[in-house]
């Protein structure tokens, strides 16, 4: 009598109660296993996950063979950030319903999260020789092969799955990330590329394009920034100075957030904002709508084709002027994209044919670098007491193609008893370790000279290992970004290769704005040169360590006071000029 009255609770959404009375089912009758699924199934409507994850744990050991028992087990488990027991639990569903495909996808995914690629890459595999058109799979596989550093075969997943789905926007966009990893592309081939992608995706979108806007040109104006990624990030390190130093009295901000793991980071940019919009759950109509209604002015893109990014936004044109910046190193192909920031070495004159948007120059590097709070003091010299010299890299492996490991194989064989500290979240992967260990191996570096870390859990420590390196080495023909800046904080200089495009051009930005413009090669040849001298002349290293922080705060690199004036600056100009035009 009492489950059936809880289970009428239930049907009420009067779940205290409901909870309340299967508990004393289950007192009563510790061995009913109806009570146990019932109460887990209530906690995790509720939302208390880990009492959930109590109760259906109990019912699952009454009846080991109930598939949705183990369902809502692995949700409860999940959801109370218990992972090993999430991916155990996952792997018996799939044990006990193999045909069940979205068990495998869930495993799948729960592999990706752990960054076990290959065990995720097994188990998307099998689900296409399965299902080959389950969708969502060459989204995820592709992924999983790009974490590897495996780009040629991550482009080929993507390119079948669109194959089958042909107007399916993430695949698209992921084809034009991964090309960037790829050595070899040129200028107009990632240009008609990505103008491919705006022309096809602006087809299916009406634009509205009178807006209600006060056309004053110097009144204050309204700015909002669309990102999912307003939490501990690499686009957070860049942004945040941008709402520190703002001219409040000039610039209204609004943050449109779809930010799916919010936290400390999250809650700081957030004090710093006018108004923090959460989009994260609504469709572009529905966020377009919301722009309109709130009237920006100037709205900024800061993610272009990386994961969670909003493009289809900005193609419904919902404020009058509309501008990317920071988070992706391409032109978005956008139509109603007008603006690119950027500055005159990441994009030096004569390239402009290759954006579909107008480029915005800003005078000095197009990136303010904040360093993270806590972040440790810059140790000595590593070659001084290990008698040998350390290169690093932790720049993620998808950059790290065949062409940058056979330059840093050459170096390595250079440089006698030399050693290479490579780190970064797909190096949790088994698989990708050994690929590595093999690579050198077969190249005569021995694999007692190559040191593999992955991810770590806090800020600081992860500062701490360029403590444990003397040259740090960045990828082409994708430069690393935060890494050089993470670097360059730490002490540590960083050698790069120039190359035709903004995202080969940053190293060159970032070393220039810090007085390093030698540091830059222009061709491998000469990349391999520069590390070999800079690797042979302790005594640079050595000034450079003890220097090289305290150079960095005298440069514009971080002064964000000057950085945030020029690029308002650059804004008002937008805004006037787009005032202009409607006169």
């Amino acid at each position: 009598m009492n489950r059936a009255k809880a289970l009428a609770l239930i049907r009420a959404n009067r779940l205290p109660e409901a909870m309340a009375l299967l508990e004393s089912c289950c007192e009563e009758k510790p061995e009913d296993f109806d009570s146990w699924f019932r109460l887990g199934a209530a906690c995790g409507k509720a939302g208390d996950h880990g009492k959930a994850a109590e109760a259906l744990s109990i019912a699952a050991r009454l009846r080991p063979g109930s598939v949705p028992t183990l369902k809502n087990l692995t949700v409860a488990l999940r959801h109370a950030g218990r992972f090993d027991e999430t991916i155990a639990c996952c792997e018996r569903l799939v044990q006990l319903a193999p045909r069940d495909l979205k068990n495998r996808a869930n495993l799948a995914t729960l592999r990706m999260r752990r960054c076990e690629y290959g065990k995720a890459i097994e188990q998307y595999r099998e689900i296409l020789r399965m299902a080959p058109g389950f969708r969502g799979i060459h989204l995820n596989l592709g992924g999983a092969l790009s974490g590897q550093g495996k780009s040629e075969e991550a482009l080929q997943i993507y390119r079948e799955g669109l194959a089958r789905n042909p107007r399916d926007p993430g695949l698209h966009s992921n084809v034009l990330l991964e090309l960037l990893y790829v050595p070899g592309q040129l200028p107009e081939q990632l240009y008609y590329a990505h103008k491919a992608w705006g022309e096809l995706f602006s087809q299916a979108v009406e634009v509205e394009r009178a807006f209600a806007n006060d056309r004053e040109a110097r009144r204050r104006i309204r700015v909002g920034y669309v990102s999912g990624d307003f939490r501990t990030h690499s686009v957070a390190y860049f942004f945040e100075p941008l709402l520190k130093w703002r001219d409040t009295t000039a610039v209204e901000v609004f943050c449109y957030s779809h930010t799916i793991q919010c936290d400390a980071t999250t809650a700081k940019l957030q004090a710093l904002a006018d108004h923090w919009v959460e989009i994260r759950d609504l469709g572009d109509d529905e966020v377009a709508a919301r722009i309109r209604a709130d009237r920006i002015d100037i709205l900024v893109d800061l993610a272009g084709h990386t994961a969670g990014g909003r493009l289809g936004l900005f193609l419904r044109r919902p404020a009058p002027v509309q501008i990317t910046y920071l988070g992706y190193p391409s032109t978005t192909g956008v139509p109603s994209m007008d603006y690119r920031i950027t500055d005159s070495i990441a994009d030096p004159p004569g390239v402009e044919a290759f954006y579909t948007e107008t480029l915005l120059r800003l005078p000095d590097c197009f990136l303010c670098y904040l360093p993270p709070a806590g972040a440790p003091e810059v140790g000595p010299l590593p070659a001084l007491a290990n008698g040998f010299v350390t290169f690093g890299s932790f720049n993620n492996l998808a950059k790290i193609n065949p062409t940058v490991l056979e330059a840093w194989a050459s170096l390595l064989n250079a440089v006698p008893h030399s050693r290479l500290l490579i780190k970064n979240y797909s190096l949790a992967d088994a698989e990708s370790r050994r690929r590595l260990l093999t690579f050198f191996q077969e190249r005569g570096v021995g694999r007692d000279r190559i040191d593999l870390h992955g991810m770590v859990r806090e800020t600081a420590e992860h500062l701490a290992l360029y403590n444990r390196i003397d040259i740090a080495l960045d990828t082409f023909p994708y430069n690393g970004t935060t890494t050089t800046c993470e670097a360059l904080w730490m002490g540590v200089p960083v050698v790069s290769l120039r190359g035709p495009c903004h995202s080969g051009r940053v190293g060159q930005s970032l070393l220039t704005c810090v007085g390093l413009a030698d540091l830059v090669a222009v061709s491998p040849e000469d990349y391999l040169a520069r590390c070999l001298d800079l690797a042979t002349n302790p005594d640079r290293l050595t000034h450079l360590r003890s220097s090289l922080r305290e150079r960095m705060q005298a440069s514009p690199l971080m002064d964000g006071e000057r950085l945030v004036q020029d690029l308002e600056m650059a804004l008002r100009e937008c805004w006037e000029r787009w005032c202009s035009d409607q006169k």
